[in-house]
């Protein structure tokens, strides 16, 4: 079959039976950060923040 035979995602998802999922496999970490590389952080979102 022709792309062009689909007009929606939901004719393409009958058509063949997909199944779709998803998950988030990145998990947060909290560390600590020193003052001096804060203080830095700081600077550079309040001086560069604006690109």
């Amino acid at each position: 079959m022709s792309y062009r035979e689909f007009k929606t995602i939901g004719a393409v998802l009958k058509e063949f039976q997909v199944c779709y999922s998803e998950a988030n496999f990145v998990e947060t970490l909290a560390f600590a950060i020193s003052n001096y590389l804060q203080e830095d952080l700081d600077l550079i979102m309040r001086e560069d923040g604006s690109r």
